[in-house]
């Protein structure tokens, strides 16, 4: 595998998205926010996530985008084993994004056919210009395996205990869950997989979010969308960028 920076170097002029082929990509995360008993008026607007892979090691570098005030910033991902975690780089997403998203533009052309004016338009797409961690134990439920500080965020990552039992701690810990959570969390329980909550430390403002690094050991994505949809608006866009020697499909979305 390359280094990260020849990595970074190398996604400034990629743009590997959903390519098709023969490595697999199971349907980064939800937003369980807002203490109060309303419904949440807090909404993940967006989200952009790079996949670097060895074929040992998934580096899943997620950028989301959220509004909403920081008190009520509540982030959980599913993941399928106890990940590796770092801060990302706002840069990284900004060249990428810049260097490999189509832009569209138009001119128009007046014709003038049996009197009647047309208005042709034709358009082209263009290229567009840690902190310590501490390992902790739960008498029931699910147990917190790890507590760590990363950048602006403090994480807590839980494991085992039920679908409802999870989304119980959730709830008990601010983390507001949809009434569907106990389903939507059981697929993801029934696999084993542990879960990262995600809040910003204290006084850290909207301003201070920034992309995440989770690395786990692994040869499979995962863009858990079930889970996405707790707090997501409508018609949420999900960017999902592949590096690696294999391309890369959707199997079940």
């Amino acid at each position: 595998m390359r280094s990260l920076n020849s990595a970074h170097a190398a996604l400034a002029s990629l743009a590997l998205a959903f390519l098709a082929a023969p490595r697999s990509a199971a349907a980064c995360g939800g937003m369980f926010c807002d203490n109060g008993p309303t419904a949440m008026p807090v909404d993940q607007t967006g989200e952009n996530i790079i996949f670097v892979m060895d074929g040992q090691t998934v580096e899943a570098h997620i950028q989301i985008q959220y509004q909403g005030s920081a008190a009520k910033f509540a982030w959980v991902l599913p993941m399928q084993s106890l990940p590796a975690f770092s801060v990302g780089s706002s840069a990284l997403f900004t060249n990428l994004l810049s260097a490999s998203v189509p832009t569209y533009g138009f001119s128009t052309q007046r014709d003038s056919c049996q009197s009647n004016d047309q208005v042709v338009l034709r358009g082209a797409p263009s290229a567009g210009a840690g902190g310590a961690a501490s390992y902790l134990d739960n008498s029931s439920g699910p147990s917190i395996v790890l507590r760590q500080t990363v950048g602006a965020f403090d994480i807590v990552v839980l494991q085992g205990g039920t679908a409802q039992e999870v989304s119980d701690w959730l709830n008990n810990n601010g983390y507001q869950s949809a009434v569907t959570a106990p389903s939507i969390l059981q697929d993801y329980v029934s696999k084993g997989y542990v879960f990262v909550a995600v809040k910003l430390t204290g006084g850290a403002g909207v301003d201070e979010i920034h992309p995440l690094v989770v690395k786990y050991p692994g040869n499979t994505p995962c863009v858990p969308l079930k889970l996405t949809s707790v707090a997501a608006v409508p018609d949420m866009g999900v960017r999902t960028f592949f590096l690696g020697s294999e391309r890369a499909v959707p199997t079940n979305y």
